[in-house]
């Protein structure tokens, strides 16, 4: 089975060097994005990806979803996903900590 790595090298000297990132973040109002933090968050996201969606993806495309009576039922293994991306409040990295974001 195919192993996937983020290209995390690659990332960084897109967000560093081409985009600049941290200075979109401040010209924004939002100081507290720094190199460190944002290279954090793709560390870490990054690891989700290697180590629990990943591992699921061709299992996913062998078995496929479902269309059942106005249901869709996922292969197995792809609630642990959903769950962990949960669990991670992945979903709240972009909103605002006013509402539980990040």
């Amino acid at each position: 089975m195919p192993h996937y790595k983020a290209p995390l090298r690659d990332m960084r000297f897109l967000l560093h060097e081409v985009f600049d990132i941290e200075a979109h973040y401040r010209a924004n109002g939002f100081d507290e994005v720094t190199l460190d933090l944002v290279d954090a968050v793709i560390q870490e996201g990054a690891k989700f990806c290697e180590e629990v969606a990943a591992p699921l993806n061709q299992h996913g495309d062998e078995v496929g979803a479902k269309w059942d009576a106005g249901n869709v039922k996922t292969p197995d293994g792809f609630d642990r996903i959903q769950k962990a991306y949960r669990e991670g409040d992945w979903g709240a990295v972009a909103a605002d900590p006013e509402y539980g974001g990040q």
